[in-house]
C-alpha cells in the first residue's frame, strides 16, 4: 500500500513538473520573449502528463494549473495596473484578477478532460479539437496557441489556410509527432521526418508569400500578426 502511494505521488509530482514546463514554454513564445522557434514544441511537455496521468480528475487539475500558470506568467502586471487606474486596494485587485485567472484555469481543466478522452479513443483528433475549444471560449480564452508564431513572418503566413486556429493545430500536430517519435523508437524517424516535412512546407509557403508580394501589385496582401494583450 505504501509503495502504491509513493508511486501515485511521484506521478502527480512529475505531471505537475510537465505542466509547469509547458506553461513556461507558452509564456516564452509570446511577448516580451517572442521565442517563436519553440512553437513546434509548445504542447510537447503536456503530452507526457496525459501519458502518465490515468485519472480524469488528475487531468482536470493539470489543466486548471496549466491555464492558471499561463495567465499568471502573461498577465502578472494586470493587478497593479487595475489598482493604479481605479485606486482600488491592491489586495482586492489581486483577488479579482485571481478569480479571473482561476476561471481560465477551469476552462483549461475541461479542455484537458476532452484531450484525455480523445487520448484514449481517437488520439489523432487532438490537434483539431484543441483549436476548436479555443474558438468556443472566445473572448474568455483570448490567447490562442497560434499566436506563438507571431514573431516569425514566414511562419505566420500559413494563417491564409485557416487563420490563427490553423496555426494552433500545427503547434499541436508538430509536438504530437515529436512525442510519438520519443515514445516509439522503431518509428521515430518517420514521425520526426513527418514533422520536419510539414514545418518545411509551412515555411516554404511563408517565404513564397513574402517573395511574391514584392513582385505583385500594391493591392496584394501579406499576413502579419499583432498581439495586444
Amino acid at each position: 500500500m505504501i509503495t502504491i502511494c509513493v508511486i501515485f505521488k511521484g506521478i502527480i509530482i512529475l505531471s505537475f513538473f510537465f505542466v509547469l514546463i509547458g506553461a513556461i514554454n507558452f509564456a516564452l513564445c509570446l511577448p516580451p520573449f517572442c521565442m517563436w522557434w519553440l512553437s513546434p514544441l509548445l504542447f510537447l511537455p503536456l503530452w507526457f502528463t496525459f501519458e502518465k496521468s490515468k485519472r480524469y480528475r488528475t487531468n482536470f487539475i493539470n489543466g486548471f494549473l496549466y491555464g492558471l500558470f499561463i495567465y499568471i506568467f502573461l498577465f502578472y502586471w494586470i493587478p497593479a495596473s487595475i489598482s493604479e487606474l481605479t485606486k482600488l486596494n491592491m489586495f482586492f485587485s489581486i483577488l479579482i484578477c485571481g478569480g479571473g485567472f482561476c476561471l481560465i484555469g477551469i476552462l483549461y481543466g475541461f479542455l484537458f478532460l476532452v484531450i484525455k478522452f480523445l487520448w484514449n479513443k481517437l488520439p489523432w483528433l487532438i490537434p483539431f479539437i484543441l483549436p476548436g475549444f479555443e474558438w468556443l471560449c472566445i473572448p474568455v480564452f483570448p490567447i490562442s496557441l497560434g499566436y506563438s508564431w507571431r514573431a516569425s513572418l514566414a511562419g505566420v503566413q500559413a494563417a491564409d489556410i485557416g487563420g490563427v486556429y490553423f496555426l494552433s493545430s500545427l503547434c499541436c500536430l508538430y509536438s504530437y509527432l515529436i512525442f510519438l517519435g520519443i515514445q516509439n523508437i522503431s518509428l521515430r524517424k518517420w514521425y520526426w521526418a513527418s514533422a520536419l516535412i510539414l514545418l518545411f512546407l509551412q515555411y516554404s509557403y511563408g517565404c513564397f508569400r513574402i517573395y511574391s508580394i514584392q513582385k505583385t501589385p500594391a493591392q496584394s496582401q501579406i499576413k502579419i500578426s499583432i498581439l495586444q494583450t
